[in-house]
């Protein structure tokens, strides 16, 4: 199963950092009685279009003859190609295409970089799919000789245009579930496992062992760059990956009985220990490493996340019934939830907190830690009734597969918890954090979902196949309320090329601020006694702004615009 950390920029300035994504904005089926099998992945660029990918085995999305690819074209039994849709602002379908030749097609990661998608997948595909540009048209002999899938790089427009496709330079054996594999700051990160059947590996830094606990770095051109083992004497699984501007984290299911890869004077268990390993970007060199016994046999899935001040958080899934919980500050641990265990480092890899958390919570996902040190959880699966929910929850009752979404304070008590979905089978897939607001993608057989705006009409008939849903929560006032044109702010018109009016809820004393991409002021207005205020964005950089109305009374609203 894959499961990434989407970390998308945040834009922070006074009184809306200490916001939290808690009201329904939008919620809609975006397709209806398709076949998909999954739509797991989402990014939002700086214009606040949506882009939604996954894989699936019949053309019944809703392309047109301006798409890439209008139809999918695996041929072989169970075969199926990637889609990639775009939604824009306003919640239409700006476009759509299919992408794939008589192949296998999975996809694993998109990014969204200077307004570029960057994709990331595996192919059994061997023509059809590379660029005339491409560095490396031909796929890698295979490793071992069994493996039929390959890691593939494509490069597309945020209009939907094809710029570049290629193989990677080095052969890898990755498990398209389980391996990382995704684009950041300019390089592609990718995780393999079983390396060992590789002859030498690339760096030669150290010795493979049984080589699981691998990544590598590739250009974004698919050139090699840099490999390492971190693996001992046996197999050490690699689970997660995070990268940042300065470091590589990693984060390992270790099994070797050897003392290299562990902190020195720990004594790893029979069974596999918890690893975490900081690498320096610049030197390569191991910073520090953390590692934590675990004394049962269950089968642990790890997730990293690291905030912007290098405080880390290691989310362990299955964990046993006997870790031993620091106990700090905060409370929500509890001695009879297993299940999940969440371990908080601070940047010199010293453990600060840890505690099960409060939910039977299964594979979860890490948003991001806001600036007010708040962390934000999202569950793609989440069976019990018996989870938490505060009194401003979204509606939903749980349901088999449902979602869960949990804010902590930074004093790791609960903020804000609700489920998330339907009463028929409903995956949460994929969310991510962008100008305060939850994007929330999911693929479901429910057809009682709660509906703000249809996008698509039809609910999903659960013998055709589930359907896409995407739910937008917000933090400014809930729906009801946003109904009514008279209480909040409205930006027209929005996109905008020069003129842009501010039409507020009441007359009255109003500063107006402009923010930029950056969280930057770039303007400020005074309305004394007034409703509405005119500016002019002519001469302002494309992109997306932010616009913040507070009154002398501290009433505070935000909307965005799109300056085109």
């Amino acid at each position: 199963m894959n499961k990434r950390i989407f970390l998308l920029l945040t834009i922070v300035f006074p009184l809306v950092a200490y916001a939290q994504p808690h009201h329904l904005a939008y919620s809609s089926f975006v397709t209806a009685d398709t076949s998909t099998i999954i739509s797991k992945i989402s990014c939002v660029d700086s214009h606040g279009n949506v882009y939604v990918a996954g894989h699936i085995y019949s053309a019944c999305l809703p392309t047109n003859e301006n798409s890439f690819d209008t139809t999918v074209s695996a041929t072989i039994f169970g075969g199926q190609d990637i889609f990639l849709m775009q939604i824009k602002p306003n919640h239409e379908i700006g476009w759509c295409t299919y992408f794939g030749d008589t192949g296998w097609e999975e996809i694993n990661s998109i990014t969204c970089e200077n307004d570029t998608l960057y994709l990331t997948m595996f192919t059994g595909s061997q023509d059809g799919i590379v660029t005339q540009n491409a560095l490396y048209p031909n796929s890698p002999p295979p490793l071992p000789e069994t493996q039929t899938v390959f890691p593939f790089i494509t490069t597309w427009s945020t209009e939907g245009q094809l710029i570049y496709s290629s193989y990677l330079q080095k052969s890898l054996r990755c498990l398209s579930i389980t391996d990382r594999f995704f684009f950041k700051n300019g390089h592609y990160y990718i995780t393999a496992r079983y390396q060992w059947h590789y002859p030498t590996y690339f760096s030669g830094e150290m010795t493979s062992g049984l080589g699981d606990g691998y990544f590598a770095i590739f250009d974004e051109y698919g050139n090699f760059i840099y490999d390492r083992f971190l693996g001992g004497n046996k197999g050490d699984v690699l689970q997660d990956i995070f990268v940042d501007d300065n470091y590589i984290y990693c984060s390992l299911r270790a099994f070797s009985d050897t003392s290299s890869i562990y902190p020195p004077g720990f004594i790893p268990t029979f069974y596999s220990n918890v690893l975490f390993v900081k690498i320096n970007q610049t030197t390569k060199n191991v910073e520090w490493t953390y590692a934590k016994n675990q004394p049962t046999v269950n089968t642990l899935e790890q997730d990293i996340f690291v905030d912007s001040n290098g405080k880390i958080y290691i989310l362990i899934s299955d964990s046993p019934s006997d870790f031993t919980p620091l106990y700090g500050q905060g409370g929500i641990q509890s001695a009879e939830i297993t299940g999940n265990f969440l371990i908080e480092l601070d940047p010199n890899g010293a453990p600060v907190w840890s505690s099960y958390l409060p939910t039977d919570m299964y594979y979860v996902e890490m948003l991001e830690v806001d600036y007010n040190g708040k962390l934000l959880l999202y569950s793609y699966i989440n069976a019990s009734a018996d989870s938490p929910q505060t009194a401003d929850n979204w509606g939903y009752a749980t349901g088999p597969n449902q979602g869960y979404y949990i804010i902590l304070t930074p004093e790791h008590n609960i903020a804000f918890a609700s489920y998330l979905g339907g009463n028929d089978t409903y995956e949460p897939l994929t969310s991510c954090i962008f100008n305060n607001k939850l994007y929330a993608i999911s693929s479901t057989y429910s057809n009682d979902m709660i509906i703000t705006n249809e996008l698509s009409p039809a609910s999903p008939d659960s013998d055709v196949g589930k359907s896409i849903f995407m739910h937008i929560f917000d933090d400014a006032v809930n729906i009801e309320e946003a109904a009514g044109m008279n209480s909040t702010m409205q930006l027209f018109p929005s996109p905008t090329s020069s003129n842009l009016t501010i039409q507020l809820p009441t007359n009255d004393n109003w500063t107006v601020r402009l923010y930029n991409m950056n969280g930057q002021v770039v303007s400020i207005e005074k309305i004394n006694g007034n409703n509405r205020l005119h500016l002019n964005l002519q001469n302002f950089t494309s992109g997306l702004y932010t616009v913040q109305a507070m009154n002398d009374g501290g009433k505070v609203y935000t909307e965005v615009v799109v300056k085109e």
